[in-house]
């Protein structure tokens, strides 16, 4: 939809509700992967991440086009919103992630040393 509004086309909208309702459909999906690794349960490595790169290259591109059209083609406020949603979300879950990372070797440097 984001793509067809970008161009102008005026078939689809971005509705007003999309990028809080997608925060919190998003924000649940992650909140359940979060504990998922706490808990260590987590183990197989999700294509998510591969998802948020290219989109962030999309809005990337759409800037560019943007810039290039002198404001004909304009990225819509709700994609850049939910962008700017999701990205936040990305970024603590990836520091969830390192701290989770973090604390699983210092239990093993900690188990090695209770070892000898």
């Amino acid at each position: 939809m984001s793509i067809v509004e970008f161009l102008n086309l005026d078939i689809l909208v971005v509705p007003r509700e999309m990028p809080i309702t997608y925060l919190i459909l998003l924000f649940a999906y992650v909140a359940k992967k979060e504990v998922k690794r706490w808990m260590k349960q987590i183990r197989r490595r999700r294509k998510g991440e591969f998802f948020f790169w290219a989109w962030s290259l999309l809005i990337f591109f759409m800037h560019i086009v943007n810039s290039l059209s002198h404001d004909l083609y304009r990225i819509p406020y709700g994609t850049m919103q939910t962008f700017c949603y999701v990205l936040l979300l990305y970024s603590g879950s990836e520091f969830s992630k390192h701290i989770a990372k973090k604390q699983r070797a210092k239990r093993f440097k900690k188990s090695l040393n209770s070892k000898t």
